[in-house]
Formats: structure tokens, sequence, C-alpha cells
């Protein structure tokens, strides 16, 4: 980010000027932000971005319900850190998996996972028991698994990520208490990923 010596400012367009003015003055952890959501933004495919009611805050769920090799954790992982990772003050984000493993070794540790996503230099703090991450800003990340529903009671979130939703052992109550739950901030959203499964709460999920 240095420019080299003897190098005239003065050279550059107006536009570049204030660019370069603007990068200077940011910190390492809104660089190395932008530098993350960058590079995503031009690795991710069209389908693996939020869809543009969902990105104008105009849908309140982003479904991903698609077959394997899409990319649907990915997606969500860097959706969920970036949207964490780039608030202006601290938001809470819950993450619920089919089972505890579910959510650590696959959301959070596995090679898309949020650990592998996120910058280090935007991690204040993890605990892998969990699992929850805390970031720079102290947005706060946390892990739930579907096989205890109760532990969604209670808890409040701005946003959420419901993976392999089909296969939550108690989808209902799961989604009930955790819906309930999503009442911080004026604009609560989730994104749900998961492969194909033609089960009840499915079809219930998709038909609303």
């Amino acid at each position: 980010y240095s420019v080299p010596e003897g190098f005239d400012i003065k050279k550059l367009p107006r536009e570049l000027q204030d660019y370069k003015r603007e990068l200077e003055q940011m910190t390492d952890q809104e660089l190395q932000l932008l530098r993350w959501r960058m590079k995503w933004k031009s690795l991710a495919r069209e389908k693996q971005l939020p869809p543009r009611e969902f990105d104008q805050l105009r849908k309140t769920i982003w479904l991903m319900i698609t077959g394997r090799g899409y990319g649907k954790t990915l997606a969500a992982a860097n959706w969920t850190g970036q949207y964490a990772a780039a608030s202006a003050w601290p938001v809470m984000c819950a993450v619920v998996a089919p089972t505890h493993d579910d959510v650590r070794y696959t959301c959070f540790e596995g090679v898309t996972g949020l650990l592998s996503l996120i910058p280090s230099v935007l991690i204040k703090d993890s605990n892998a028991g969990l699992p929850s991450i805390t970031l720079w800003n102290n947005s706060w990340i946390r892990g739930f698994s579907g096989e205890n529903p109760e532990k969604l009671r209670g808890p409040q979130h701005h946003v959420a990520w419901c993976d392999e939703i089909a296969s939550w052992p108690y989808p209902d109550d799961a989604w009930d208490n955790l819906w309930f739950g999503l009442r911080l901030g004026k604009n609560p959203q989730l994104v749900c990923t998961g492969t194909p499964r033609p089960t009840p709460f499915m079809r219930k999920l998709v038909l609303n």
C-alpha cells in the first residue's frame, strides 16, 4: 500500500487521488475487509451472491436449496462473515446446523467455513466449544445445533444462517425459536442453505 519514492500523486486523475487518500486513512482491519469483499465478489458466481431483492432489504429470506458442489456453504459463510465484519456497530449472528458437529466442523472450521474465510486480523476471539467468533468490531457469530431447539429460545439476533435445514431433527421448533429471536435491527434477515429434500417443513418454507 506504499507509494514509490518520488511519485507525484498530483499526476493521478482527481478520482484516483481521492481514492488513494481514502485508502491511506484506512486501518489494517478496514483494508483487509475491503480486500476480502472485493476478492469474493470477483470469484463468486452470480447465483452465489444475494438476490437483488434480498440485498436491497426487500426480502427477509434467501434460499439456496441446490445439489452438492454448488458452493452453498462458501456463499453463506461469506455473506454471514462480511455482514458481521462490515457493520458499524456490533451485531449478533446465529448459525444453525443439524448437529453440533455440523455447525462446528462445517460452518465454522470447514474448508469453506467462517474461520477459513474471515481474515485473521478481523478475528478478536473464537471459541471452538460453542462454537463462536468475536470480530474486531465486537460483532458475535454464534453456532447452534438443530438437535436442541430450546437453546434458540431467548437469544436475539440481527441475521442467521440456517444450514441443511431439511436435516434438522426438530425443524418446526428450531425454526420458530430462531424466528422469534430474529428481532434485532430494522431489517433482520436469514440465509438458508441445503440440498433438496421434500419434507413437510421444506414444502411449507418454500411456499411461504
